[in-house]
């Protein structure tokens, strides 16, 4: 389960190569000059980029010989998905209530 205080998820997903090193994952297992190439980075920066989201528990890495290939860890982001679902659903039906409990100037209270 995510923790609320997960901070190394939290970072990851904030920066923009990272969620699109994610989304290219998503589809598949890359090697790290795959991902670079992919989203146009240079390969030690796409290097780092994948260690913060191994080390956030977002990536798997498997060695392949002298590769490194890079892998989305679906559990892990399943996680953080039911996270964030149960966080705007709940914001969703607080709006929902707030909304219906207001009433327009030209209607009577119910």
């Amino acid at each position: 389960m995510l923790a609320e205080n997960d901070e190394q998820v939290y970072r990851a997903l904030g920066h923009r190569d990272r969620r699109a090193i994610l989304r290219l994952l998503g589809d598949g297992t890359r090697s790290v000059s795959e991902v670079a190439e992919s989203v146009r980075l240079d390969q030690p920066i796409a290097s780092q980029q994948l260690r913060v989201l191994r080390d956030a528990g977002l990536v798997r890495v498997a060695v392949d010989g002298n590769r490194r290939l890079y892998s989305a860890d679906f559990q892990r982001l399943g996680e953080v998905r039911a996270f964030f679902d149960a966080f705007w659903n709940s914001s969703l039906t607080a709006l929902k209530d707030r909304a219906e409990s207001t009433t327009t100037p030209n209607e009577e209270p119910a």
